[in-house]
């Protein structure tokens, strides 16, 4: 019974679920994401800085929008303005459909 209280306030803390999340997401951000890197691999928010930067270059539009002469955008309600910046750089004036 003495054991099973001890470990009373360790499961009351484990059965906050906000604090859970906030752990995971801490430790994510500290071990996870660099492991994406060194694997080349990256989170949303990384692969649009990437392409951003990606826009500077006038090489990498060229032979992106080359590539191309249609494009669909799913879920346009969410795009943000990063993501509106890289069609409309890469491929608003030279598709010949957007959907």
């Amino acid at each position: 019974l003495q054991k099973l209280q001890s470990l009373l306030p360790f499961l009351e803390h484990a059965k906050d679920s906000s604090k859970t999340f906030l752990r995971l997401a801490h430790h994510l951000q500290k071990i996870g994401l660099p492991l994406l890197d060194q694997k080349d691999k990256f989170s949303p928010d990384l692969l649009l800085e990437k392409m951003e930067k990606a826009l500077q270059m006038p090489n990498f539009i060229a032979r992106v929008s080359q590539k191309y002469r249609a494009a669909i955008i799913d879920e346009f309600q969410d795009t943000d303005p990063i993501q509106w910046n890289i069609f409309k750089k890469l491929f608003l004036s030279r598709l010949d459909a957007l959907c």
